[in-house]
């Protein structure tokens, strides 16, 4: 109970916060920096939560096909396979299909891309290194390089 509780007072105090935080016309709400510490936590929450999809649905697969006997895991790996290689063929089909009737990006023009440096706020630096402690995909994180926004402070 004590749970159920605490999940019920979280969602009041955060539609109250989000109510007065939209109703409370100041610079305060309408600056985006200020809007997005607030909804740091719930970003990082987020992350967490799509971090371990992927190992929890994998490890229930495994243990429910470990707990089948093995003429049927045989039957239904095939079943599975076949289900998988169909759709993607449908999938690939469709996407050709689609690309060779619709043409998308034709009518984009390629703009010059100009990059300009902007100052990186000392907070910035630290809640990106948080936020990228929390990846939101365990597979990805292991593939990619993240570049991490730094402030050197020279004395």
């Amino acid at each position: 109970n004590s749970f159920l509780f605490a999940l019920l007072l979280g969602i009041v105090i955060g539609v109250t916060i989000g109510l007065c935080v939209q109703n409370y016309h100041s610079t305060w709400a309408k600056d985006n920096r200020n809007i997005m510490y607030l909804g740091y936590p719930g970003e990082l929450f987020m992350r967490m939560l799509k971090l371990i999809i992927i190992p929890l649905v994998v490890t229930s697969l495994i243990a429910g096909m470990a707990s089948m006997p093995s003429k049927a895991t045989g039957k239904l790996g095939g079943i599975t396979v076949a289900y998988y290689l169909s759709t993607t063929l449908v999938a690939v089909l469709l996407g050709m299909l689609l690309v060779a009737t619709i043409k998308p990006g034709d009518h984009y023009k390629v703009k010059e891309v100009t990059r300009e440096r902007r100052p990186v706020h000392p907070a910035d630096s630290a809640l990106d290194l948080i936020r990228n402690v929390f990846p939101s995909n365990l597979i990805g994180a292991t593939m990619e390089k993240v570049n991490q926004s730094v402030l050197y402070i020279y004395k």
